[in-house]
């Protein structure tokens, strides 16, 4: 690779198939996959967490195989099959893992659960039927600051069977924002399904006070910890 005159790595163009369509990326400075698909291609479903990987927001398929975007060069898709979360349906159906979640309500802010639909993904995609003990070690980079994850379990599984009975697929809505974050078409926080009926928050102080710069929601009646919640690396 080339330098500029301030000694920056300078990458040459390429191409990059990205949801089944070709696409041209623009010679420029070394950029990661993420930055990329989002601020060269607008593609917005990866979401930017932490930018290093831990958290599983910017999860995307590299061929069959999951990696996190903002730590993957750009130059490295290059030649490659990406698909994100806007690729996932086929054929105008949901996958599975977009329809377990929606049936589940396996979310709450939305933010994070494209990376958790492409890790899905391929989880199943290499495992049919995976316990919950693969379930949690197989998705650990994955963090739910709504500690969703009973539920993101229980969508995994229902995943599963739903990859044996396509029949039972439901076509992919026209969105409205409120299911733009499941179907990748759309904005993500504040987002809900349209098959999931409005909620109160069900509380989970922890995972707000675990975060720099939240602070635990003023409400009355939440209680100390939400159902299930086991804030941490994995959240299991």
């Amino acid at each position: 690779m080339d330098t500029d005159r301030q000694g920056a790595v300078m990458e040459p163009g390429f191409t990059i198939t990205v949801n089944g369509v070709t696409r041209e990326v623009a010679p420029g400075p070394e950029r990661s996959l993420l930055e990329v698909l989002r601020e060269e291609l607008g593609i917005t479903g990866p979401k930017l967490g932490c930018g290093e990987g831990a958290c599983g927001a910017c999860t995307v398929l590299l061929g069959r195989r999951a990696v996190t975007a903002c730590t993957t060069p750009a130059g490295e898709a290059g030649g490659h099959q990406v698909t994100t979360v806007e690729g996932l349906a086929e054929d105008g159906l949901l996958h599975p893992v977009q329809q377990a979640w929606m049936e589940t309500g396996a979310l709450q802010c939305g933010y994070c659960t494209p990376g958790w639909l492409t890790g899905c993904a391929a989880l199943l995609a290499r495992v049919p039927h995976p316990d919950d003990a693969r379930i949690a070690a197989e998705l650990a980079g994955h963090l739910c600051r709504c500690c969703t994850y009973p539920r993101i379990r229980a969508a995994v599984h229902r995943a599963a069977e739903l990859m044996e009975q396509p029949e039972s697929l439901e076509p992919v809505p026209v969105p409205p924002a409120e299911a733009a974050v499941v179907t990748g078409a759309g904005p993500g926080p504040g987002t809900r399904s349209p098959r999931i009926p409005a909620r109160s928050w069900p509380g989970c102080p922890r995972a707000w006070s675990a975060w720099p710069g939240r602070s635990r929601p003023r409400a009355s009646g939440l209680p100390a910890r939400g159902p299930g919640c086991t804030w941490g690396r994995t959240g299991w």
